[in-house]
């Protein structure tokens, strides 16, 4: 008989307690009347006020009779796992009492010999059997699943049912891995994110209602990513004969890769047994920044033992650069006499440092590295140079790339770079095959368009002053929005050849002239505006996919305009005119990037529970799967709150008795992406990955210090919002993004960027050891997820970032993106490269339109020139950035472990801008180059008096500009605690007191 290790664990109890106020049941109800149902927000408010004691049962029994069903169980589930509790927090909280998160708990492992995966399946199966009712039966699994090393010998001791075996023998279960969709939509395992999802889902949900769509165009649209469009260009592959292949699992002669000192972030396998090959052709400039990262990446795929073909292509941009051309033909030359995994170390140690010479002698021994440049043109490997040369000038490829399945990664909006675009490329088709929907052996396009999961797009080539694409429209009558927008998409104007129609921008209130778009004036918001965006205020502002709670400008109006042309263009041929409507104005309210819609219906349905409720969860899971709990719990509070409805399907053990699924290792299996490994004496604590701080403080109690949900981030100037028993102001108009939606904001509301996480950068201004009144928030996306074509070493890249948060007036100084400048690096002789890296680490930071140019400097000894060059030019509209960590001063271990990420050094710390008029008129350049210089004499430009240095500049900054020009803020708001201020920067640092005279 066949014997399984079975991870016999026990879901225990565990405390998580929230580092800030818990809030009140009515508070946290009212703010999902106000986000959810703002139409009920005024009968709701005069019910929940009426009663005395405000506990959930008693908000959900007065609210029973004014809020729908559907909405009043979602209500319910909401208020138990405390969802809104960040966003009520800035209202009104319970003093002394912290909030209790009602997570998950611990696993603990307790292995012990069970018989084969199959028999015992088919038992657990016939326990389950036993129930009529599909809600005993839920509630039966989610038992079972948290005490299973208690059930598991009582299940096996049962008799199986024959009849029940051979009967479940004739039906089709999955035998693929397992996966939770609502309503289509992928979503991840936790009482958050399914939280979340819920709200983000009826919210559409009710955007489409309105709008009249049916469900099928609903659906269709909402998978829409608005973001990154792009058009999938099959293109020729690159010459087979100038390449290494590194990985052909077909090959018979292919050694597995030595290399084990590299640990990517990889938790599920690339391909569900795919039958067809998938070939990556990577192709890769020696001195493109990204070239590293791309190896790093190559030997990271390699690891996973797939089903595919990837080759190498390293090649020259200019054929007279000798020291390239010499290092790319000796590539090709070890590949065609050596092995192609030795030329790949061979240029993989160049990168790392390795000096060619030694490099070559290490693969190649018996040959001199000087002969290389002797070969002759009818060599090989000289003709390999020729051919991937010609190639890449015949395709015209100017920097790193790759092919998949000879589909180019294409270089995305907000400057992505290609180890996003690759990443992000590879995980849609691990989710595709993860869902159990996928085959390889399927044409991939075809697949993608007729499931509605691919819709294709690319930026427009737009003349942005063609007068075609200008139509204005004024009209004084109440009009309906449809109506308006109609007659614009019925203009021949704004309708090219292939009926590709331009966004709508629709203003209300005052007239404009704007070049770039077509633009609706009314004075007044009609009804329907009203019920799909929610908007209480009179007059606003409309340019899809945003929603302003204020009149714009005619400028800000011109720049998101065409920032809506160039990064939001959609395409429609066929769609009706609520189709285009919806997919014009739905993202108004949301700013989720994707939601992947797979058309799933599972035959054979073990649990099939309310199946009219609009909010349909589709589960496909073995019982028997670790992460069971994770599903079955919040599965049963919601059916028991009627918050969805519940389709459960098994994921089934195949005939030849194999488990088919999840790993049978439990101490060994890897959680989702949305949880946490602690490796103490538990396995595996359940919370959400976004949550940082998280710390153990006993046996089954862990404090969270921070959990970034929406809400945080305000509800007006000056909120005070408890963190660690110290009160924080929470600016309402002070906010620098990476990234955020391209737009003009009055401010920023966190239900309407449910997206966005708040993290503290307090630590940037400890080591003053002064005491600073306001504390600035740097807000920025949450982990990013497979579907955001985001890779996860650049979201760390940028979240290694502590950039000091602005006063910012957005009706005079509008956010821009970064990409939209043109950025202006000095000339580094001594260290060429990393000003490349630091283009991609600053590409997603944004700035006050009023910058035109951004100059990034370092902080070592040559920053004095720069100084020198930022005071001696004409530096009007301009800002500068200053890192504090570059990779000229860093040692060989750091180095190494910044090359490890991908190539890209973690820029960290004290950047800051500088506003160069007032900087010139407080005579800051000469305060900098005594304060500079006087380090530079005692040596104190290097490591941790470097970044003390940047701390002292960044403050001195902060409390030199007076008004909030282009985003610094006035430190101190009067002359004698501006003066003081200065006074404890100086005694701090016991410097020379010459310098106070430009003070």
């Amino acid at each position: 008989m066949l014997y399984f290790i079975f991870g016999l664990f026990v879901l225990s109890n565990v405390v998580l307690e929230g580092n800030w106020p818990d809030t009140y049941s009515s508070d946290e109800a009212i703010e999902f009347i106000n986000q959810v149902l703002p139409e009920f927000k005024e009968t709701a408010l005069k019910k929940i006020q009426s009663v005395e004691k405000q506990s959930i049962d008693t908000i959900i029994n007065v609210l029973n009779d004014t809020i729908p069903e559907y909405e009043l169980g979602m209500l319910n589930y909401l208020l138990r796992t405390k969802y809104f509790n960040p966003s009520a927090v800035c209202n009104q909280r319970k003093l002394n009492r912290k909030v209790k998160l009602p997570f998950y708990g611990v696993y603990h492992n307790n292995s012990k010999t069970l018989p084969d995966s199959t028999n015992f399946h088919f038992k657990y199966m016939s326990a389950l059997n036993k129930f009529d009712s599909p809600i005993d039966k839920l509630n039966f699994l989610t038992e079972v699943s948290a005490n299973f090393s208690i059930y598991a010998p009582i299940i096996n001791d049962i008799p199986e049912d024959v009849l029940l075996r051979e009967e479940m023998k004739k039906k089709k279960f999955n035998t693929g891995t397992s996966y939770i969709l609502l309503n289509g939509r992928q979503i991840s395992i936790n009482e958050l994110d399914i939280s979340s999802a819920m709200v983000q889902e009826y919210k559409m949900k009710r955007i489409s209602q309105n709008l009249g769509l049916t469900d099928e165009q609903f659906s269709r649209h909402s998978t829409m990513s608005y973001y990154n469009k792009y058009v999938r260009t099959y293109a020729r592959a690159p010459p087979s004969d100038a390449s290494s292949t590194l990985y052909d699992p077909a090959s018979k002669h292919y050694n597995k890769p030595k290399r084990e000192n590299f640990d990517f972030s990889s938790n599920s396998n690339f391909m569900n047994t795919p039958k067809k090959m998938v070939e990556i052709n990577m192709i890769i400039f020696l001195d493109d920044p990204e070239s590293l990262g791309m190896l790093r990446l190559a030997f990271d795929l390699e690891k996973k033992s797939e089903n595919y073909l990837l080759k190498i292509h390293p090649t020259v941009r200019n054929l007279n650069d000798t020291k390239q051309l010499q290092i790319v033909t000796a590539f090709y030359h070890v590949a065609f006499t050596v092995s192609s995994r030795n030329c790949v170390d061979f240029i993989f140690d160049i990168m790392n440092g390795m000096k060619p010479e030694k490099a070559y002698k290490k693969t190649t021994p018996n040959d001199k590295y000087k002969d290389v440049l002797k070969l002759k043109d009818d060599d090989a490997a000289v003709h390999a140079v020729h051919k991937i040369y010609n190639y890449t000038q015949e395709m015209n490829i100017t920097q790193s790339t790759a092919l998949i399945n000879n589909v180019f990664i294409s270089q995305k909006p907000f400057m992505m770079t290609f180890l996003d675009e690759l990443e992000g490329q590879i995980n849609e088709l691990k989710k595709f095959a993860k869902a159990g929907i996928f085959k390889m052996n399927d044409n991939v396009d075809e697949f993608l368009s007729n499931n509605s999961i691919y819709i294709k797009g690319m930026y427009p080539p737009l003349n942005l002053n063609d007068e075609r694409f200008v139509f204005e429209f004024d009209d004084s009558n109440h009009i309906e929005i449809s109506e308006a927008i109609e007659k614009i998409l019925k203009s021949e104007k704004i309708i090219n050849e292939n009926n590709e129609t331009l966004p709508v921008a629709v203003t209300y209130g005052y007239d404009t002239n704007v070049n770039a778009t077509a633009v609706i004036h009314q004075e007044e918001i009609p009804e329907v505006v009203k019920k799909v965006f929610r908007l209480d205020s009179k007059k606003a502002t409309i340019i899809p996919p945003f929603v302003f709670d204020r009149q714009l400008t005619d400028d800000e109006i011109d720049y998101a305009c065409k920032v809506v042309q160039k990064t939001y263009m959609i395409y429609f041929n066929t769609s009706s005119l609520v189709e285009r409507t919806f997919a014009l104005f739905w993202r108004g309210d949301n700013h989720v990037k994707k939601a992947w819609r797979f058309n799933v219906k599972p035959e054979n349905a073990i649990i099939d529970i309310n199946k009219e409720h609009p909010l349909q969860f589709i589960v496909e899971q073995s019982p028997l799967s670790d992460s069971a709990p994770q599903t079955f719990i919040p599965l049963s509070k919601i059916v028991k709150y009627g918050a969805g409805g519940v389709k459960y399907s098994c994921v089934w053990p195949t005939t030849n008795g194999n488990f088919v699924g999840e790993s049978l290792w439990f101490m060994y299996t890897v959680p989702s992406d949305d949880c946490i490994v602690q490796a103490n004496n538990f396995n595996m604590i359940v919370y959400p990955s976004e949550s940082i701080g998280v710390s153990r403080v006993g046996e089954t109690s862990f404090l969270v210090t921070n959990l970034f949900a929406e809400g945080l981030a305000l509800k007006g100037q000056g909120n005070v919002v408890d963190v660690k028993d110290k009160q924080y102001y929470v600016l309402s108009n002070g906010f620098c993004i990476i990234p955020a939606a391209p737009g003009v904001y009055s401010s920023f509301k966190m239900d309407r960027f449910e997206f966005h996480r708040i993290y503290p950068t307090r630590t940037v201004l400890n080591k003053t050891k002064m005491n600073i009144d306001e504390t600035a928030f740097l807000i920025t996306t949450k982990t990013p997820h497979p579907s955001h074509n985001y890779g996860l070493n650049s979201m760390r890249s940028a979240l290694s970032l502590r950039i000091p948060v602005f006063t910012q007036k957005p009706e005079d100084y509008p956010f821009i993106p970064l990409p939209n400048f043109v950025p202006r690096f000095l000339d580094r002789k001594e260290d060429p490269s990393l000003w490349p890296f630091q283009k991609f680490i600053f590409s997603n930071l944004i700035f006050p339109t009023s910058v035109k140019h951004v100059i990034i400097s370092d902080n070592d000894v040559q920053w004095l020139d720069d100084l020198y060059y930022v005071c001696n030019s004409d530096m009007k509209d301009n800002a500068m950035i200053i890192s504090s960590v570059t990779s000229r001063k860093l040692s060989k271990e750091r180095q190494k472990e910044i090359n490890r990420r991908n190539g890209r050094p973690l820029i960290s710390g004290a950047a800051f801008i500088i506003d160069i008029n007032k900087f010139h008129e407080m005579n800051g350049g000469n305060y900098m180059f005594d304060v500079v210089r006087m380090h530079q004499k005692a040596g104190g430009l290097h490591g941790k008096r470097g970044n003390n240095i940047m701390t002292l500049m960044q403050f001195y900054v902060q409390s030199l500009i007076v008004e909030a020009e282009i985003g610094v803020q006035r430190g101190l708001s009067n002359g004698l605690e501006y003066h003081n201020a200065i006074s404890r920067v100086w005694q701090v640092y016991d410097s020379d007191p010459a310098p106070r005279d430009y003070l």
